[in-house]
C-alpha cells in the first residue's frame, strides 16, 4: 500500500476496515486474488436487479470482488428497510460458501465472489443524512484495504448501481485506460420505460445530459464528463489522494470526479454504452428519478425537460479561451483583460440580440475574477501552472455556477428537443 493510501485509511476509513483482516485470514479465502473491484450501493432494490447488472459479462471477465453495500439510514421507511434487509439476506441464503466477520460476509455466488456489507439492520443503519455516497465510500475504503492486504492485484475501482446493465466486454475496455489516469467514465443510455410520457421524458433527459457534457466540450473545458455514479470509475491511489467519495445524501458521483480531475486525466471510454433504467424513483433527493417524477407530476414543466442555452457554453468558451492568454501580458493587465473579455461576451450576447439585463462584468466581481487571477499568477513561474490553478479554481462546480449566473440573469433555458 501506498503512503498516501495508508495515511488515508488510517484517518478517514469506514469502520468496517476492522473486520477485514479477520475475515481474509480463513482459510477458505487466504488463496483467492481478483484483478479488480466493481462497487454497488444496494437501497430498497430485488436480487434480480443486483444479479442482473453483471449477467452480460463474458467468460472471461469474471475475476473481479464485487462489494455490496446494504444500506438504509434510520429515516428510511419501513418499506425501504424491510426491502434492503430481505434483498440482503436472500444473497446470504443463495450463497454456496459463506465466511463472516462483524458487518461484513464474504459470499460465493456460482463464480462471482461478493463483500455483503450490512448497513441495513438493527444498529447499523446508517444516519438521518447519510445515504448513497457513505455507502460508495464504504465499499471504495473497503476495496483499498483488500487490494492492500494482496488480495487485489490490479489497480481499478469501478462504481455502478443496481439499475444498470453492464456490456459484456465491460472490464476488457476498463484494462484500456491508461495507467496515469485518475478515472473513467463509460457512456451511457436511458433505457425508456413506464407510460408514454415517461418513455418521452426519459429521452429528453438523456438528450439533457448529452447535451451538458458536449457543451462543455465544445467550450475547451476539462470538466466534460458525464457525473454518473453507475458509470465511472477510478484508479485505487487516486481515490485514496482525494480522500474518497464525499458523504452526501445525493450528488456524491459530481464531487468525486470534480476532486479526481484535480488530481489526473477523467478518460472517457467509448463502445457499448452502459444501460441504465428509466424508472421513477426516491431513493435519492436528485438525480435521474426525482427528475423525471417532477416532469411528470409538476404542472408548469408540462411534460418537457428544458435544458441550458446554447450560449451559455459559446460565453464559457470566450471566458476559457481569454483567461488562458492573460499569461503573456502579465499581472498589470488583468483587469484590462478582463475587460476585453467582458466585452466579447457582451457583443455576443448583443449579436444574438439576447436582452441581458446585466453585463459579463457583474459576473466577474460576483466572483472576484481580478484578484484571483492576481493570486494564480504570482504562485505560478509557468502558463501551465497558471493555467492548472484557475482551472482548479474554476472547477466542475463552479462551471455549472457559472452558467447557473447567466441563466438566473436572463438566458432562459430551452426545451431540450431545440437544443440541437
Amino acid at each position: 500500500m501506498g503512503q498516501a493510501a495508508a495515511k488515508y485509511l488510517a484517518r478517514y476509513g469506514a469502520e468496517e476496515l476492522q473486520y477485514l483482516a479477520p475475515l481474509f485470514a480463513d482459510p477458505q479465502v487466504k488463496e483467492l486474488r481478483w484483478q479488480n473491484v466493481l462497487a454497488i450501493p444496494v437501497f430498497a432494490e430485488t436480487l434480480d436487479d443486483l444479479l442482473a447488472v453483471t449477467s452480460e459479462l463474458s467468460d472471461s471477465e469474471q475475476n473481479f470482488l464485487q462489494i455490496w453495500v446494504f444500506n438504509a439510514n434510520v429515516v428510511a421507511t419501513d418499506e425501504q428497510v424491510t426491502a434492503t434487509r430481505q434483498c440482503m439476506l436472500a444473497v446470504k441464503q443463495m450463497a454456496g460458501r459463506i465466511i463472516e466477520a462483524g458487518t461484513l460476509a464474504l459470499c460465493r455466488l456460482k463464480a462471482t465472489w461478493i463483500l455483503v456489507v450490512d448497513r441495513c439492520s438493527p444498529g447499523n443503519q446508517l444516519k438521518a443524512k447519510q445515504g448513497v455516497g457513505i455507502a460508495r465510500k464504504i465499499a471504495g475504503d473497503l476495496a483499498l484495504e483488500v487490494q492492500s492486504l494482496g488480495f487485489i492485484t490490479g489497480s481499478w475501482l469501478a462504481y455502478t448501481d443496481a439499475d444498470a446493465r453492464l456490456p459484456e466486454d465491460y472490464w476488457q475496455r476498463v484494462e484500456t485506460v491508461p495507467a496515469n489516469v485518475a478515472g473513467f467514465v463509460f457512456p451511457n443510455i436511458h433505457l425508456p420505460e413506464g407510460s408514454q410520457m415517461q418513455r418521452a421524458l426519459i429521452n429528453q433527459y438523456q438528450q439533457w445530459l448529452d447535451a451538458y457534457v458536449e457543451g462543455l466540450k465544445s467550450a475547451g473545458s476539462p470538466y466534460a464528463f458525464h457525473t454518473i455514479g453507475s458509470t465511472m470509475g477510478c484508479s485505487l491511489e487516486h481515490y485514496a489522494r482525494v480522500r474518497g467519495i464525499p458523504d452526501r445524501l445525493a450528488g456524491e458521483d459530481f464531487y468525486f470526479l470534480n476532486k479526481l480531475a484535480k488530481t489526473g486525466q477523467i478518460h472517457r471510454l467509448a463502445g457499448a454504452p452502459i444501460r441504465l433504467s428509466g424508472r421513477l424513483s426516491d431513493r435519492v433527493p436528485f438525480g435521474t428519478g426525482p427528475a423525471l417524477t417532477k416532469a411528470i407530476t409538476n404542472r408548469e414543466m408540462q411534460g418537457v425537460i428544458t435544458g441550458y442555452h446554447p450560449l451559455s457554453y459559446q460565453l464559457l468558451a470566450l471566458l476559457l479561451t481569454g483567461v488562458e492568454n492573460i499569461w503573456s501580458d502579465g499581472k498589470s493587465r488583468i483587469v484590462t483583460n478582463l475587460d476585453a473579455i467582458g466585452a466579447a461576451m457582451d457583443n455576443l450576447l448583443i449579436k444574438e440580440n439576447i436582452d441581458f439585463p446585466e453585463s459579463s462584468g457583474a459576473y466577474f466581481e460576483s466572483v472576484k475574477m481580478a484578484l484571483m487571477l492576481a493570486g494564480f499568477m504570482a504562485k505560478s513561474k509557468t502558463k501551465e501552472s497558471f493555467v492548472r490553478h484557475f482551472h482548479h479554481w474554476f472547477d466542475a462546480f463552479r462551471t455549472l455556477k457559472f452558467i447557473h449566473w447567466w441563466r438566473d440573469h436572463g438566458l432562459q433555458e430551452i426545451p431540450v428537443d431545440g437544443l440541437n
